[in-house]
Formats: C-alpha cells, sequence, structure tokens
C-alpha cells in the first residue's frame, strides 16, 4: 500500500481531470492509502487514475472511442481491464471496462456496484468485485 495522499493532492488531480471525485473515493485516497491494495493488480493511485483517465481521453478523436467524460479507471485486473468509478453520480457507480470488446462504446460497460463503498465491501468479504 501507498501512504495516503492529502487534500491538496486530491484538489490538484480533481483540477487536472476536470471533476470531482466521489466522498468516498477521496475518504479511501486521504484515509487509506494511495492505491497499492484491492484485487487483481490493485486500486491505482490518483495521480495513476488521472494518467489513465488522460489516455483514455486521447482517443476521443477516434469515432470508435466513446470513453464517458467522468469514468475514472480505478482498479487494474491487467490486459486492459479495468473497474472505473462513475464520478458523475456521488455514491460512484462501479463500471468495468475490457478493452478486448472492441473499445469504449456503450456495450462494452458494465456495472458491477452500484457505488464504490458497495464494490468495496464486495471485495472485503471476498464476493466478486467484478
Amino acid at each position: 500500500m501507498l501512504p495516503p495522499v492529502t487534500l491538496a493532492e486530491i484538489e490538484t488531480a480533481e483540477s487536472e481531470i476536470g471533476f470531482r471525485l466521489p466522498p468516498f473515493l477521496v475518504s479511501l485516497y486521504t484515509e487509506v492509502a494511495n492505491g497499492g491494495f484491492g484485487p487483481g493488480y490493485g486500486v491505482m493511485g490518483v495521480s495513476d487514475a488521472a494518467t489513465s483517465f488522460h489516455k483514455r481521453q486521447e482517443h476521443a478523436q477516434d469515432k470508435e472511442w466513446t470513453w464517458p467524460p467522468t469514468l475514472l479507471p480505478f482498479c487494474y485486473w491487467g490486459c486492459e481491464v479495468y473497474e472505473c468509478v462513475d464520478c458523475s453520480n456521488p455514491k460512484g457507480s462501479m463500471i468495468h471496462f475490457d478493452v478486448a470488446l472492441g473499445g469504449p462504446s456503450v456495450d462494452n460497460f458494465d456495472v458491477t456496484a452500484l457505488s464504490l463503498e458497495q464494490w468495496v465491501e464486495k471485495w472485503l468479504n471476498d464476493e466478486s468485485a467484478s
């Protein structure tokens, strides 16, 4: 696990990506750790998540790529498979994305939990988090 980040670091990331993070996600990053825990290859730190978000956005010119503007990659499963937080929702709905399905389109995103908190509970209870 990585050490938690400060609220100032969260604010910098939010400014960089252009939207606010859900409160529970902020709590995870500031009170638990800045990534390095969780299932798969783990939760991405706030700056790694922001970098991955920008990589996804870079494909916006490609008509095949329709990455939602407030969908933040959060947990990396490997092989370009991500669990993402929908930051347009204050509870942070969790969305599974697999690039092998052909790039971001409405058909390639699956809701895995209605909130980030629910997703973390599933993981902690050793239930399927994806």
